[in-house]
């Protein structure tokens, strides 16, 4: 527990939306590592190169609750021009209320993204978590949650925009389900309208394909959609990034 709880804050201090794969309490006892690596290069008529990283550590006490902390950073550039930089850490502690099947979540982030003019976004909150079915044989297994957090978001710029704190409301809607003995499709998606104001909301939506390759080795195959109804000036409403990795799990 104490090593969990040191990894998690090296990783706030080194950097200072997320993938929330329903992690199910008692699936995998003690501490457990997902390391994710990714690189993209292109070279010709355009000269491209991306590069992604993110690391996963959880602890599962197998009874009643888990704590996982996240890190993701990415970087890529285009004909020696700087058109990504971004990073966020996340920690989630979901425990079981009267059963597994109803949890409490409570989370915290903290992210930078400069193409999208946020020089910092920090977010807490919680809310509750219902496995609404589950058949992994035939079905899988699907996951309902409301919630509420709040967010402090300060940009590059604060003339063009101003410094931001809200509340916001937390739903999301995951599907997970087994298509091997250890490969995987997860589905989710999340709905956070303003708590004051529905009009200004923010959609995002996850497909992501693990495939096994061998002992612990996976391919990650992701697609992401994210949009925002009110972005900051001079940023787009809309976004959409695909990424293939190479996992490692222990």
């Amino acid at each position: 527990m104490k090593t969990l709880l040191s990894l998690v804050l090296l990783h706030v201090t080194l950097f200072a939306t997320v993938d929330i794969t329903p992690i199910e309490i008692g699936e995998k006892e003690g501490i457990s590592t997902t390391l994710a690596a990714s690189l993209s290069t292109n070279r010709g008529n355009t000269d491209r190169d991306v590069y992604a990283l993110s690391a996963k550590v959880a602890y599962d006490n197998a009874k009643s609750y888990v704590l996982w902390s996240e890190a993701s950073f990415k970087y890529g550039q285009a004909n020696a021009q700087l058109n990504e930089q971004k990073a966020y850490v996340h920690v989630r502690y979901i425990r079981a209320i009267t059963s597994k099947k109803f949890c409490l979540e409570l989370f915290s982030q903290i992210e930078d993204d400069r193409f999208r003019s946020i020089k910092r976004k920090l977010l807490s909150g919680g809310g509750v978590r219902w496995n609404f079915f589950e058949n992994p044989n035939t079905f899988g297994k699907g996951y309902l949650g409301i919630g509420t957090y709040n967010e402090y978001i300060t940009y590059l710029d604060s003339s063009l925009n101003p410094n931001e704190n809200n509340w916001r409301i937390n739903s999301y809607i995951a599907y997970t389900k087994k298509i091997a003995d250890s490969s995987d499709l997860t589905l989710s998606m999340y709905y956070q309208p303003l708590a004051r104001f529905a009009n200004d909301f923010i959609y995002s939506g996850l497909f992501e394909l693990k495939l096994h390759i061998y002992l612990e080795l996976y391919l990650s195959l992701k697609v992401e959609y994210n949009y925002d109804s009110q972005p900051p000036f001079g940023v787009k409403e809309e976004d959409l990034y695909q990424l293939t990795s190479f996992i490692y799990k222990f």
